[in-house]
């Protein structure tokens, strides 16, 4: 059964660590098993029925085992997860059948309880897909050699909180059995929801998803066409709270800026929407002073007098308005883009957030392209918002980390630095913000998607911190005592004043 179980959403674990997990918890038990049937073969077993058993349950066991390796996962493609489900489920009855014909309750009682705690949270993924899964149908695609941008829309509005993400079943039927459902639901996809609408933050109808094209399920997603539905698990993923930090640094290489942009998009929504109330507070306040001031020339006191009325309920049912009152004070995000080409996933998103903030008050944007770029600018070029043509002397990549020290350096108050991106481009971020962090207070956080990718060497010189650490996914420093505000900086190259 494709998606998340339970006991990993309770628990809130990160999706690599839940591979890991399970890449681990595997390896135990085929370990245990070869070490039990060496010992079994030891002691001479007599033939029967426990002996048969056990025999077939260690040869299911090793065959998938052998399916989850690297080489033969690829030769099996799309076929690969209902092989591994198959083997493991006749392991598990072979296991029962061999349980069945031991005389220790004890072990019974072990693997009973097992398999039912496995049939329960299946059972309740059954459910909660069936209860609470919703209905997409794709209205827009925009498609390049590497990833797909599709914008869907939602069958009822869903609660969406920045950085959640969706396990994303698609009506391939690639075994003939699962003709008799409308979805593939022993598969999914793992989809980063990008982009929703801008007029609201948490309660959507539309979203939009980058769809890698170099995945396990590529085939499906090259078919993905104006039309076509598909259905959608969660959303999952933690609440960084991000807005409780003054200065909130978003770092994204290639597809990595699926998970940042939308922590982009709602702080800017938020801020947008306290500044438009505030705004047209402000306005009735002052057209309230006038009325006051011209009632006692006008001739028409009691018109004048309804208009006060009019002005002050108005301003009061604004005034009821609940704000966000954000502590962040600026946002920068850093897109390293692995081909010129990527700006086309998220080109009018990103024009998008630009309206959000008009004044230049919160977003600094800096995106690296791989390839001097030609043509229109993808946005409108300032200050606060540049493209970067590649530099022959220094990469971009290196460039991230000196514009992350020097707004450490610039920027009073918390800095959260969130990566998103390729292993090796994630641990030359974390040994940047290690070096970067004297005594100033600075959290660094990987984004619980990141972007798959088979990665046979690093492409960059690792270094580890000096603990010789390199594990650690939060790092946080003593703070020295200075202002709890934050306004950037006036000697900050990348940020206003």
């Amino acid at each position: 059964m494709g998606g998340r179980s339970i006991i990993i959403d309770v628990l809130n674990m990160p999706e690599g660590w839940k591979r890991i997990l399970h890449i681990l918890s595997g390896s135990v038990v085929v370990f245990e098993g070869i070490a039990h049937s060496v010992i079994a073969v030891s002691l001479n077993p007599k033939p029967g029925q426990l002996t048969t058993s056990g025999w077939a349950a260690f040869g299911v066991l090793l065959a998938a085992a052998l399916v989850a390796l690297p080489f033969l996962r690829q030769g099996l493609g799309k076929w690969f997860m209902a092989v591994h489900r198959a083997a493991f489920l006749a392991f598990v009855s072979t296991l029962l059948w061999h349980v069945l014909h031991l005389g220790s309750n004890r072990t019974k009682i072990l693997v009973w309880v097992s398999v039912a705690v496995w049939g329960t949270t299946t059972a309740f993924r059954i459910l909660r897909i069936w209860r609470y899964s919703v209905v997409a149908e794709i209205v827009r695609t925009t498609e390049t050699s590497d990833a797909t941008l599709c914008e869907v829309r939602l069958e009822r509005a869903i609660q969406l909180h920045p950085g959640g993400y969706f396990y994303m079943y698609f009506t391939d039927n690639t075994v003939p059995l699962l003709g008799l459902f409308r979805f593939n639901y022993l598969r999914s996809f793992t989809a980063m929801a990008v982009w929703h609408p801008t007029e609201e933050s948490r309660l959507v109808s539309s979203v939009s998803f980058l769809l890698s094209r170099h995945c396990g399920q590529a085939s499906a997603v090259a078919r993905l066409s104006e039309g076509t539905t598909v259905l959608l698990d969660g959303p999952y993923g933690q609440d960084l709270r991000l807005q409780t930090q003054e200065n909130v640094v978003l770092v994204a290489k290639g597809t990595g800026i699926a998970s940042v942009l939308p922590l982009a998009l709602d702080l800017g929504v938020r801020k947008h929407h306290d500044s438009c109330i505030r705004e047209r507070i402000r306005g009735l306040r002052d057209r309230l002073r006038a009325l006051k001031a011209s009632s006692t020339t006008t001739s028409n006191a009691t018109a004048n007098s309804a208009q006060q009325q009019e002005v002050s309920s108005e301003i009061s049912e604004l005034s009821q308005i609940k704000l966000f009152r954000d502590t962040t004070k600026k946002v920068i995000l850093l897109w390293s883009l692995e081909k010129n080409s990527n700006m086309d996933w998220v080109q009018r998103e990103l024009q998008q957030l630009q309206e959000l903030d008009k004044e230049h008050k919160l977003f600094v944007v800096c995106c690296g392209f791989e390839r001097q770029r030609v043509g229109f600018d993808p946005f409108k070029i300032s200050k606060h918002w540049m493209c970067l043509n590649p530099n022959g002397q220094r990469s971009f990549d290196s460039t991230v980390i000196s514009m992350i020290k020097q707004e450490r350096l610039a920027l009073p108050g918390r800095m959260t630095v969130i990566v998103s991106g390729d292993k090796s481009f994630r641990q030359l971020v974390r040994n940047g913000v290690v070096d970067g962090a004297g005594v100033e207070l600075i959290h660094y956080r990987e984004a619980a998607y990141q972007p798959w990718r088979r990665e046979p060497r690093a492409r960059y010189p690792v270094r580890p911190a000096e603990n010789g650490s390199t594990q650690l996914r939060e790092i946080t420093t003593v703070s020295v005592p200075r202002r709890t505000y934050s306004v950037a900086s006036a000697t900050s190259l990348y940020s206003n004043t």
